[in-house]
Formats: C-alpha cells, sequence, structure tokens
C-alpha cells in the first residue's frame, strides 16, 4: 500500500529529479539544452495520410480515391506534440517557472526517441507527398492527353458528321431527282407503251387486214397487174413500221435500265444512313466518357484546394505552387489557343459553307451536263440522216424529225384511204358472191323441205305400224287370258280331245289373219317406198350425212351432259369433302327404305321376266302343236334358260360397270390433266358454276375476288360486268368492242398483272 501511495503522488517526480541532480552535479544545465536542442524545430505534420488506402499506390489514378476527411481531420498526434513540445516563448516561460526541476535521463531518452520517430515520420510523408504530386502530374498528363484525343475525335466525329449529311442531303436530292425522274419516265414509259400497244394492235390489225387484201389481190392478179407494184409499196410500209416498233422498244428498255440505276441509288442512300446512326452512336458515348472525365478533374480540383487549406504543409507545397503557376499560364495559353480554335472554326464554317456551295454548283452542273448529253444522244439516234454540222442543235433536229414523221402519217393516211375505198368494192364484190350463196341456200332448204316430207311420211308409216303391233299384242294377251282360262277349266273328265283339236283351229285361224294383215301393211309400205324412188340417191346419200350428224350431235350432247355432271359430282364431292371409292367404303343400314324399295322392284322386274319368259314358252309349244301338261313343260324349260340367261345378264352388267368405272375415272384423270394444262399454258383457270357461265381467275390475280365472267348465249360470247371488269373499261372498249378479239384482251390482262408483280 506505502508503494502504491508513493507512486501516486505526485511529489515522486520531483524526488526523483532531485535525486539525479545529487548523482550529476557536474552537469546541472543539462535541461536547458535539451529544450534549446528541441524547441529549435517545430514539427507540422499530418498522420492521417499514414492512414491512406494501401491499394492508391496501385495505379496511376489512385488520387481520385482519397478521403477528403483524411485531409481536413485534425491529427491527434499533432495535438500530444504541441502540447509536449512547445513554442520558444512557452519553453522560456517553463524554464522560468520550473527551473528548479532537472530532466532524467529517461525522458531524455524518451524525447529523443520520439524526436528520431518525428524525423522518421517527417521523411514518410515528404516522400509521400512527393509520390502524390508525381501521381497528380501524370494523372493530369493522361488527363490532359484523353482530353484531347476525346476532343480531336469529337471534331473528327464532328467534320464526319456535316461530311455525311452534307452527302445525305446531296444523296436524297439525287434520290428526290432520281425520283421524280423516274416518275417521268415511268409515265412516259407507259404512255408510250399504251401508244405502242394501240400502234401495234392497229398495225397487226392493219397487216392481217393488208394480207387479206395481198391474198384477194394475189387471187385477182391474173386480171390486173398494176396491184404488184402497189403490194409491195405497202410491204415496204409495213416494214418501216416495225422498224419503227423495235426502235421504240429500245427506249422502253433504256427507260427499264434507268429505273434498275434508281434502286441502286436508294440502296447507297440507306446504307450511309445505317453509318450515320453508328457515328451518333459513337459520338453519345465519347460525349458520355467527356462527362466522367470532366467529373473527376472537379474532383482533383477539389482535393486541390482541401490541400492548399492546411497551411502545416506550406513549405512542401511551394512546389506545388510553382506548379500550378504553370499549370494557370498553360491554362491561360489553353484559352488563347481556344480562342484561336473558335476563330479557325469560324474560318471553316465559312469555308465548309463555300465548299457545300461549291458541290452543289458541281452537281446540277454534272445533271445539266447529263441532260445535256441525253438531249444530243436523242438527236443523234432519231436524226441519223441529217448532216453532222446540224447535230450541235438537238431541239431542231428534234422538231425537223417530228416534221417528217408527221408527213409519213399523212401520206399513211392517204393511202389508208385508197386502200379503204378499194376495201368497199372487194366488200361490193364480196355482196354479189352472198347473193349466189343465198340462192344455193334457198335450192338446199327447198331439198330439206322435201326431205322433211319424206320423213314425216316414214313417221306416219311407223306409227300405223305401232298401232297394229299393239292391236297384235293386245289380242295376243286375250289369247293368253283364254288359255289360261281352258288350263284352269280343263281336265280330262269335262273336256275332249275333239274340243279342244277345234279351239286350236280357231286360233291358227285368228294368227294367219294376223299375219295377212301384217304381209298387207308391209306391201303398202313397199309401194310408198316404190313411189318415192325417183331421188333414192340423194335420199340415201343425205340420210346417211343426217344419220351421221345426229349420232356426232348425240354424241357431242351426251359427252357435254356427261361432262357438266361429272363437274357438278367434282364440285359437291369437293364441298362435301371429296373421298376415293376404290379406298373407301359407304356403310348403309340392311333394313332401310330405299333398299327395300330396290329388292321390291327387283322382285317385281323377275316375277314379270319370269312370266314373260313362261308366256314365251307357251307360245312356242303351242306353236309347236303340244297341247299336253303345258305348265309342266313350260315350267321346265324357263328353269334351264332363266339360269343360264342370268348368268350371262350378270356378266355383262359386271363388265358393263368396270368399263363405266374405268371410263369414269380416266375421264376425271383427263379433264384434270386438261384443266391443270390449260392454267399452266394459258394463265387461266376456268370454272362453270351455272348453266352458260365461265369463271376466269388469273393465275397472276392479286386476290381471288380479280375475275372474269362471260356467258355464252346461242354461240356468242359476252362479258358480264363485274367489280375487277369495271377496272379495265380501256381494253374492254379497245380490244373486245372496237377489234372484237376476245383472246388479245386476256393475253394483254395477263402481262399487265404479271409486270405489276415483277
Amino acid at each position: 500500500m506505502n508503494k502504491s501511495q508513493d507512486i501516486e503522488d505526485p511529489t515522486c517526480v520531483l524526488k526523483l529529479l532531485n535525486e539525479f541532480r545529487s548523482c550529476n552535479p557536474r552537469n546541472p544545465n543539462i535541461l536547458d539544452n535539451i529544450s534549446s536542442d528541441l524547441v529549435a524545430t517545430r514539427f507540422e505534420f499530418n498522420d492521417s495520410l499514414t492512414t491512406s488506402d494501401p491499394a492508391m499506390n496501385r495505379s496511376g489514378l489512385c488520387v481520385n480515391r482519397m478521403d477528403d476527411d483524411s485531409l481536413t481531420e485534425p491529427s491527434k498526434k499533432r495535438k500530444c506534440h504541441d502540447n509536449v513540445i512547445t513554442t520558444p516563448d512557452k519553453s522560456s516561460e517553463n524554464a522560468s517557472m520550473e527551473m528548479s526541476v532537472a530532466f532524467s535521463p529517461w525522458d531524455v531518452r524518451r524525447l529523443k526517441a520520439d524526436l528520431v520517430q518525428a524525423k522518421a515520420h517527417n521523411t514518410n510523408l515528404e516522400n509521400q507527398i512527393k509520390q502524390y504530386n508525381a501521381l497528380r502530374k501524370e494523372t493530369e498528363i493522361l488527363f490532359e492527353k484523353e482530353k484531347r484525343s476525346l476532343l480531336k475525335e469529337q471534331d473528327w466525329d464532328k467534320e464526319k458528321i456535316k461530311s455525311l449529311e452534307n452527302r445525305m442531303a446531296v444523296l436524297k436530292k439525287r434520290e428526290q431527282e432520281s425520283k421524280n425522274e423516274l416518275s417521268e419516265c415511268r409515265q412516259a414509259m407507259e404512255k408510250n407503251k399504251f401508244n405502242l400497244e394501240k400502234k401495234i394492235l392497229s398495225l397487226q390489225t392493219e397487216n392481217t387486214q393488208l394480207k387479206d387484201k395481198i391474198r384477194e389481190l394475189n387471187f385477182m392478179s391474173e386480171r390486173n397487174v398494176s396491184v404488184d407494184s402497189k403490194i409491195s409499196a405497202l410491204e415496204a410500209e409495213l416494214t418501216l413500221s416495225t422498224e419503227e416498233i423495235a426502235a421504240l422498244k429500245g427506249n422502253t428498255k433504256s427507260l427499264e435500265e434507268k429505273a434498275v440505276e434508281f434502286t441502286h441509288l436508294r440502296h447507297q442512300v440507306e446504307l450511309l444512313e445505317q453509318q450515320l446512326a453508328e457515328s451518333k452512336q459513337k459520338i453519345k458515348e465519347l460525349e458520355n466518357n467527356l462527362e466522367d472525365g470532366k467529373e473527376l478533374r472537379d474532383h482533383l480540383e477539389k482535393q486541390q484546394e482541401n490541400l492548399k487549406q492546411f497551411p502545416e504543409l506550406k513549405r512542401e507545397v511551394l512546389q506545388l505552387k510553382e506548379e500550378n503557376k504553370n499549370l494557370r499560364d498553360a491554362v491561360h495559353n489553353k484559352l488563347i489557343l481556344e480562342e484561336e480554335v473558335m476563330d479557325l472554326r469560324a474560318r471553316q464554317a465559312g469555308f465548309e459553307e463555300r465548299e457545300q456551295l461549291l458541290t452543289k454548283l458541281q452537281n446540277t452542273k454534272e445533271l445539266l451536263e447529263y441532260k445535256l448529253r441525253k438531249w444530243q444522244k436523242l438527236a443523234q439516234d432519231h436524226c441519223s440522216g441529217v448532216p453532222l454540222e446540224k447535230v450541235t442543235t438537238g431541239p431542231e433536229l428534234l422538231r425537223i424529225r417530228i416534221e417528217n414523221l408527221q408527213q409519213k402519217e399523212l401520206l399513211l393516211t392517204s393511202d389508208m384511204a385508197n386502200l379503204e375505198s378499194r376495201l368497199k368494192t372487194i366488200e361490193h364484190a364480196k355482196e354479189i358472191i352472198d347473193s349466189e350463196l343465198g340462192k344455193a341456200n334457198k335450192q338446199i332448204e327447198n331439198l330439206e323441205t322435201h326431205n322433211q316430207q319424206k320423213d314425216i311420211l316414214i313417221k306416219r308409216l311407223q306409227k300405223k305400224f305401232l298401232l297394229v303391233s299393239k292391236e297384235r299384242d293386245s289380242y295376243r294377251s286375250q289369247l293368253d287370258m283364254y288359255e289360261k282360262d281352258l288350263t284352269l277349266t280343263s281336265s280330262p273328265v269335262l273336256l275332249t280331245t275333239q274340243q279342244q283339236r277345234s279351239r286350236i283351229e280357231t286360233l291358227e285361224k285368228t294368227v294367219e289373219g294376223y299375219r295377212e294383215l301384217v304381209e298387207r301393211l308391209e306391201g303398202e309400205q313397199n309401194k310408198n317406198s316404190r313411189v318415192s324412188g325417183g331421188n333414192q340417191i340423194l335420199n340415201e346419200r343425205i340420210q346417211k350425212l343426217e344419220e351421221e350428224r345426229d349420232n356426232l350431235v348425240k354424241e357431242k350432247e351426251e359427252l357435254i351432259k356427261r361432262r357438266d355432271e361429272l363437274e357438278i359430282e367434282m364440285e359437291v364431292r369437293a364441298l362435301k369433302g371429296d373421298f376415293n371409292p376404290m379406298k373407301t367404303k359407304v356403310l348403309h343400314f340392311r333394313m332401310n327404305p330405299a333398299a327395300e324399295i330396290d329388292t321390291k322392284r327387283e322382285n317385281e322386274i323377275l316375277k314379270l321376266r319370269a312370266e314373260c319368259d313362261k308366256l314365251r314358252q307357251r307360245l312356242k309349244l303351242i306353236e309347236e302343236g303340244q297341247s299336253e301338261d303345258l305348265t309342266q313343260q313350260v315350267n321346265v324349260q324357263v328353269s334351264t334358260c332363266s339360269s343360264q340367261e342370268i348368268e350371262e345378264l350378270r356378266n355383262q352388267v359386271k363388265s358393263k360397270d368396270i368399263k363405266i368405272q374405268r371410263l369414269t375415272e380416266a375421264f376425271k384423270a383427263s379433264s384434270k390433266e386438261y384443266r391443270e394444262v390449260c392454267y399452266m399454258l394459258l394463265g387461266y383457270r376456268i370454272d362453270r358454276k351455272n348453266s352458260g357461265l365461265y369463271h376466269l381467275s388469273s393465275m397472276y390475280a392479286e386476290s381471288p375476288d380479280e375475275q372474269l365472267i362471260f356467258k355464252i348465249t346461242d354461240g356468242n360470247i359476252e362479258l358480264l360486268e363485274t367489280p375487277y371488269s369495271q377496272t379495265l373499261e380501256d381494253l374492254i372498249n379497245l380490244l373486245m368492242k372496237r377489234q372484237h378479239s376476245i383472246p388479245a384482251f386476256l393475253s394483254t390482262v395477263t402481262l399487265d398483272l404479271f409486270n405489276r408483280q415483277t
């Protein structure tokens, strides 16, 4: 306890100092020496710099990570040293107050150690400050380099954007001009095409008419020799017209080549727009990088201001101030340079505007030169017969060419009038021939009426023959009824053989009477045929021709009916869901009403056939003279014959059914193939929906509503009005109403649709 009290007592330090002085009487002023040495230096440093992040020295940009708080925070050690190591004023006061107190060697050692530590710490701080200054210089150099590179890139991008925008403007102008030219060319092409088609059609019709006329003139050449020269002149005019058509086709090809060049220019414009968008994205990225660099620079400036606020580091910051002066000078120089750059940019903008004007003027000059060359080429192409001295004046040459063409047209119209007058004379001759033909047709009609009268006589005789045959059948039925009554009432007890014989004799007499009647009628028919034997050869020929005609007409009608039925069946099957009867099976109920009716009908037919066979056999037996057991004999013969006939009939029915199936399948395949071939060759699918109505849909139609409907009435074909046909009024008026050509109309429609798709 006493020891602890002695240690805690504040006077123990004084005791130790007194003991130390008593031990060292030779050095009483040691405290003064120590204090003078200690007071001579004042330490000003910041320990917070030692606690900075060790990762700061890893890269040149570590200064950006420094804490502002570490620079502004006061050092605790500094406060301690300020309390321990005082200024010279404070040391003098303490020396005057505590002259009696002497320092111990332990205190001296401790103070020396603190001094060495402070010096080492000072050197560390100086080294760190040098490192930071070097890093700051490096970062500033890097920032300046990056800034310069970014500014250069920005200027380069701006120049590139301006050049691209100028190029885009030029290309857009070219595109608009090319669009306008293309639209004008298309309009001119369409007009030329329409006019050329009209001319071609008119020339074709004229060609056909001229060919017909040439043929007629060749036929009449034996009488007229002077016509040959005119025909040769017409042929020469035809060759000239064909050459003009070929030249116009060449013009259309050149216009199509212009359209291809326009599409190529449009593709280039799209590529340039993509490049411009990519360059704009790059500029945005560079601007973002510039903003990041500006933030870093602001942060560095804040750190520099924080460093300047510390008065303790004034000596070490002198170099920094000099460097700041240099930097300020550099900034001043930079501002001067920026002003010069602004002036240069303003001058550059003026030069760029002048360059744009120059490029525009050059483009307009090129366009005008190009148009001038085109005009010169046109003049040279269309004015080949003009001398070279007049080639320079293009419009005048074209005017001369047009006047020549108009003169040629007048000559052609005069020739056309001459040809029309000749046509009228030929038509007059044709009318005379038509009158002669009418007379011949009247004679033929008279002969046909005579033949019709003969046919009426034959039909009357046939009717009489039918009446006689019906009477004969009625008498036979009566005989059969009598025989049935006899078979029912006859018995060996009641009737004798004499009565039966007398009955048979009476029946034979009636049969002979009928035979005589038939022979008499046949004789009358032969007499009538002998009376009309004068024109027998003509009648035979006419009959043969009429028979052949009737057979052909019947075959045609049957085939048409069969075709219509098959088309209807195919449409119905397609609507219901078509199935193959060879692969699919249709199930029916056994006891359905239709099957019952069919079975009843078949049974009735079989019964009637059996009765007919029995009656025939009965007649045969009666004619043979057999009268005993007629019913049994008839049944035996019918049973033997009916089985054979039934088998033969079944075989015939099967063979005919197989033939019909094969014919239907072959007809289906051939009709389908025929329709597909027509569709592939002619480009139109023909559907018959109602009687006499035919729907035509083109291969190149844009929608299923684009259909043409034709109606057949009395051998004439008429086009019915539809929404699609209303859009083709010009072609209908030109080709169908004026020139009466349906194939030409359909071919022009297909060509128009094909050109739209391509």
